[in-house]
């Protein structure tokens, strides 16, 4: 396969797949009048039951600072977290999820498994393996090459 099938390949397939979790994302709580993006932020303090700073949020979800703390603020308006600060500064502020928000992590999960098995319906234990490895090994390495053209090399 030549290079260039090769970029629209995988292109297609990668905005394809970000466009259905974009569609997934938003309607997994859609009963809770959430939208997509403070998903994550529910995700990981679910993931993390002593609580998480904005700042490991945006860590652990590759999500940019800024949105993250839209989607705290929101969530906190809306009574799904709840959080203490260190002398009042705001990327210091430790959420958790409040019952409201342990609720929504639960519906959260179960539509998650059902997405992940939809996807993978069609694979076996072995390939499944093989594609997410693979998948993570492109990611380092896309990461690594975006680094060095940043620095110039």
């Amino acid at each position: 396969m030549q290079i260039d099938q090769r970029y629209r390949q995988f292109t297609t397939a990668v905005m394809g797949i970000a466009y259905s979790l974009q569609r997934i994302r938003g309607a997994a709580l859609k009963d809770f009048q959430l939208s997509g993006q403070p998903i994550n932020c529910i995700f990981y303090l679910d993931r993390f039951p002593e609580g998480l700073t904005p700042g490991e949020i945006t860590r652990l979800s590759m999500e940019d600072k800024a949105s993250i703390s839209r989607s705290l603020n929101l969530l906190r308006e809306r009574g799904f977290v709840d959080g203490s600060g260190q002398d009042g500064r705001k990327y210091k502020i430790r959420y958790v999820l409040t019952e409201k928000g342990k609720e929504a992590a639960s519906v959260l999960h179960r539509k998650i498994r059902e997405a992940v098995e939809a996807g993978g319906r069609t694979l076996s234990a072995e390939e499944r393996n093989i594609f997410y490895s693979a998948l993570e090994e492109v990611n380092e390495n896309l990461r690594n090459y975006t680094a060095s053209i940043l620095a110039g090399n």
